[in-house]
């Protein structure tokens, strides 16, 4: 393994910053929300098409127990029908007509205060099944001069993802992920005995880190790197055609990266905050945190602050 190239690393990282989930179905309710939060919708760079069951509540098991009401959700999955006994929190809520979707709840003078889907809280219900409450990834784009969710209208690879659904699985509906990310440079500097073996020293050394600093990328090269990191990790070819081929310095998208010579690059999708709901891929497992990593000095066969070391 060749040395160090410089006596520090650094990386460029993109940590997933704000996030909106809502089905497809839905996607026009945005209209409705408050300005504020309407702006920052609109600055989501990344969407994520997924898929996931249809759930629906079994109108006949919806009953107070206590503190609190207990129901049934059904689903389909592994080709069979299922029923998930759950339980939900206080305050006064009745079922919404067929199909049975939501849960309406109502003040002390018989106001609607909320409805609430239960697709998109199936996360926060204890007692919930693990295939309920991830999102399969299938789709990842971007959203720059039109936001994320504008790119959606008229999307003739979102027409085809509804389509197979129908054909195959009608059973699972489409829900929408938006993500801002925050541009972040990591300088990590290794054990001083590996650092002083740095094939690159002095005044060049000093070049390359002021270059690579005074780097900053506008939102429309941030939101290429990262669709493209992102595409890379979770292998999404079905249905995404463009980064599909493995990432390397002949991709435009990353030729600044390559030619200021970083390090690494970082793409970091957390969903924690937004009540823990897993992402997954047909090639990538379950889980809150991923991180797609692009290892530059890995490629070269150089020692990596990112590999981890026995």
């Amino acid at each position: 393994m060749k040395p160090p190239k410089f006596y520090s690393s650094i990386i460029l990282r993109f940590r997933s910053w704000d996030r909106f989930l809502l089905r497809f179905a839905d996607r026009y309710d945005l209209e409705h929300i408050p300005p504020e939060t309407m702006e920052r919708v609109r600055e989501c760079m990344i969407y994520f098409i997924c898929i996931r069951p249809i759930i629906s509540i079994l109108p006949e098991t919806f009953k107070k127990n206590g503190d609190h009401y207990e129901f049934a959700l059904q689903y389909r999955a592994g080709g069979k029908d299922r029923l998930l006994p759950v339980k939900f929190p206080k305050e006064v809520k009745l079922v919404s007509d067929y199909p049975h979707t939501a849960i309406h709840s109502f003040d002390a003078d018989g106001q609607l205060i909320s409805d609430l889907l239960v697709a998109n809280m199936v996360h926060l219900l204890e007692g919930i099944a693990a295939e309920l409450s991830g999102l399969e990834v299938v789709y990842i784009g971007k959203g720059t001069a039109d936001c994320a969710l504008d790119r959606l209208d008229g999307h003739s690879t979102l027409e085809k993802i509804l389509a197979d659904l129908l054909r195959k699985e009608p059973n699972k509906e489409v829900a929408l992920l938006l993500m801002k990310f925050k541009l972040q440079k990591d300088i990590i500097r290794p054990e001083t005995p590996i650092a002083q073996q740095a094939e690159i020293r002095g005044p060049k050394a000093d070049q390359h880190f002021t270059k690579i600093m005074k780097y900053q990328p506008d939102i429309e090269e941030q939101t290429k790197i990262v669709e493209a990191m992102l595409i890379d990790y979770f292998k999404t070819s079905v249905y995404n055609t463009h980064y599909v081929n493995g990432l390397s310095e002949n991709l435009a998208v990353l030729r600044n990266v390559y030619k200021l010579d970083f390090d690494a690059v970082i793409a970091e999708v957390d969903t924690e905050n937004i009540g823990g709901i897993s992402l997954y891929s047909q090639n990538v497992s379950p889980a809150y945190h991923h991180d797609a990593i692009l290892d530059i000095r890995k490629q070269e066969g150089r020692f990596s602050v990112l590999e981890p070391r026995s």
